[in-house]
C-alpha cells in the first residue's frame, strides 16, 4: 500500500463508511501483485482493523482523551501488519501516546514499530519520515543527541534517494531546529527551520510547530518584527479549526515572547483564563503528565511576574511527571524551582535543585532550559562554574555567544529618576518617606510611580517593583 492509499481509506474510515474503506484497502493489496485471494483477504481485514484503531486514536488525541488515545495505539501496534506505510501510521500515534504519558513503554514500542520501517530504504519516502518520526520521540524523552543522529539520517537517505513526498525531510529539518535552539546555536537553528518551512507548504502540523520555533528565535534574539511576522505565520496556520488547545497554546506563546519587552499585562489574564492558578498543583498526575508543555508556559509566566510559591508548587508536581522520562521538562522545572530557592534567599535549597537540574540535562546537553529567566539564573550558575561544576560552565559558555532572554541593564524602558523611586519603594518607603529622601513633594513621587507602571505594564508597586527587579532593571544596592 501506498501513502496515497492509507490516507483514503483513513478519510472514508473518519467518514464512518467501513465498507468503502475496506474495499480501497482490497484494491491497494491487490494492486501490489505480490498475494494471492487469501492472504490479501487476512491482510485486508487486519490492515481495516489497524487503521480503524488508528482513526480511534487520533480523534482521542484532538479530542485530549489520554486513556483512549493510549488504549487505540496500544491495539494499532498489537495488530498492524508489516506493511510500512500502515505502520508509520501506527508509529506516529504511539508517539503521540508517549508525548501524552511519557510512558517508557509506549517510548519504546513507538520506537520499535517505526524502526521496521526506517531500514526500508528502498522504500525512501517511508524511511525518511520513520527517521524523522523516531528523531521525535528521541526528542520528547529528553534525547536531543539521538534525536539529531536519526534526523540526519533522515536527511541523509533523502539525499540519495529524493522521496516524492517532502513532509519527511520538513520534519527531520524540523526537529534539528528545535534540538539547534535549545543548544543555543541560533544561526544553524534559524537555518533548519526556515528549510522545514519552504519545503512543508500544505502541511499545517509540521509549520505550525515551525512558525512557533521561529517566534521563539526572534523572540531571543529581540527581533520584534520578525516575531510579529512569525506570530501572524503561527495565528493563520492553527486558525481551522482552533480547538480550545491552540487557543491555550497560541496565548501562551505570545504571552511568553512578551518577556524582555518590558510589558507582561497578558500573562495574569493567560494563567487565569486557562486555569492554571493555585488549584494546578492539585490536578491528578495523569492530567499534569498529558500537559507539561503547556504547564511549561505557565511555569515561565510565574517566574517572570515572580509569583515565587506557586511556580515552586507547579514545578514539584512537574517533576514528579517527568523524572527520569521527559528529560528537558525534568529539568526545566527544578531550574525553577532553584531560581524560587535563590529568591527566597535559600541558597542551600537553591543548590540541590539546581544538581538535579543540570544532571537531568546532561545527556541531552541541555543550555537554554536553564539559562531562559530570571536574571539571577546566570549569576547561580557563574557562581556554580567558578565551584568547578563542570556542567555549569558548560551551560555558560554555550550560552555565551547570542543567549539573550531578558533585555540588558541599559535597555530599561524607565528614567532615571523612576528607577530611584521604585529602589526605594523596594526598601519598603512610603511616598511621603521616598519624598523627603530624593528631595521631592508626595505628588511627584505618585506622578514618577504612576508613568513607572504605564511603562512597566505593572497594576501595583509590588508588582513594578518586582517586574523591573527580574528583568535586571532595578539592580540590588547596599542597604
Amino acid at each position: 500500500m501506498k501513502r496515497d492509499d492509507v490516507r483514503e481509506v483513513i478519510q472514508r474510515l473518519e467518514r464512518g463508511d467501513s465498507a468503502s474503506a475496506q474495499s480501497r484497502i482490497r484494491i491497494a493489496l491487490d494492486g501490489d501483485g505480490e498475494r494471492d485471494g487469501e492472504r490479501a483477504s487476512e491482510d485486508s481485514a487486519s490492515v481495516r482493523a489497524t487503521l480503524e484503531a488508528v482513526v480511534a486514536a487520533g480523534a482521542a488525541l484532538r479530542e485530549g482523551r489520554v486513556d483512549d488515545l493510549v488504549r487505540e495505539a496500544g491495539r494499532a501496534a498489537q495488530i498492524a501488519p508489516p506493511i510500512p506505510e500502515v505502520q508509520l501510521r501506527v508509529g506516529s500515534v504511539l508517539q503521540g501516546a508517549f508525548r501524552f504519558t511519557g510512558d517508557p513503554a509506549l517510548e519504546v514500542l513507538a520506537l520499535d514499530t517505526l524502526s521496521r520501517v526506517a531500514d526500508r530504504v528502498e522504500q525512501p519516502d517511508a524511511a525518511v519520515l520513520a527517521r524523522a518520526l523516531m528523531g521525535t520521540v528521541h526528542l520528547l524523552s529528553g534525547a536531543f543527541h539521538s534525536c539529531l543522529e536519526l534526523c540526519d539520517a533522515a536527511l541523509a537517505l533523502a539525499e540519495v534517494r529524493p522521496p516524492r513526498d517532502a513532509v519527511g525531510a520538513a520534519l527531520a529539518h524540523q526537529f534539528r531546529g528545535y534540538v539547534l535552539f535549545e543548544w543555543n546555536r541560533l544561526r544553524e537553528a534559524e537555518e533548519a527551520l526556515t528549510t522545514a518551512w519552504e519545503s512543508s507548504e500544505g502541511a499545517a502540523g509540521v509549520r505550525s510547530g515551525v512558525a512557533r520555533m521561529l517566534a521563539s528565535l526572534a523572540a531571543a534574539r529581540a527581533d520584534d518584527a520578525a516575531m510579529e511576522h512569525w506570530f501572524g505565520a503561527l495565528t493563520v496556520t492553527v486558525a481551522e479549526p482552533l480547538t480550545l488547545r491552540n487557543r491555550e497554546w497560541l496565548g501562551a506563546v505570545r504571552a511568553r515572547a512578551t518577556l524582555g519587552r518590558g510589558d507582561l499585562r497578558d500573562i495574569d489574564a493567560w494563567l487565569r483564563a486557562f486555569g492554571y492558578g493555585d488549584a494546578v498543583a492539585a490536578r491528578p498526575d495523569s492530567w499534569i503528565a498529558s500537559r507539561l508543555h503547556e504547564l511549561e508556559g505557565a511555569l515561565t509566566l510565574l517566574e517572570a511576574t515572580g509569583q515565587w510559591a506557586r511556580a515552586d508548587a507547579l514545578a514539584a508536581r512537574m517533576i514528579e511527571a517527568a523524572a527520569g522520562r521527559r528529560r528537558w521538562f525534568e529539568a526545566r522545572a527544578a531550574s525553577v524551582q532553584a531560581v524560587a530557592g535563590e529568591a527566597a534567599g535559600r541558597p542551600a535549597t537553591a543548590e540541590r535543585h539546581w544538581e538535579r537540574a543540570l544532571e537531568a540535562g546532561r545527556t541531552g546537553s541541555f543550555v537554554r532550559a536553564y539559562l531562559e529567566g530570571d536574571p539571577r539564573r546566570r549569576r547561580a550558575l557563574a557562581r556554580l562554574a567558578d565551584a568547578g561544576h563542570v556542567e555549569a560552565a558548560r551551560v555558560l559558555a554555550e550560552g555565551a555567544a547570542q543567549a539573550r532572554t531578558h533585555p540588558d541593564p541599559n535597555s530599561s524602558p524607565l528614567t532615571e529618576r523612576q528607577t530611584e523611586v521604585l529602589r526605594l519603594v523596594e526598601r519598603g518607603l512610603s511616598n511621603k518617606a521616598i519624598g523627603r529622601d530624593l528631595d521631592l513633594s508626595v505628588s511627584t513621587v505618585k506622578t514618577h510611580l504612576r508613568d513607572a507602571f504605564t511603562r512597566l505594564g505593572a497594576s501595583s508597586r509590588t508588582e513594578a517593583v518586582a517586574l523591573s527587579r527580574d528583568r535586571g532593571w532595578l539592580p540590588t544596592l547596599p542597604r
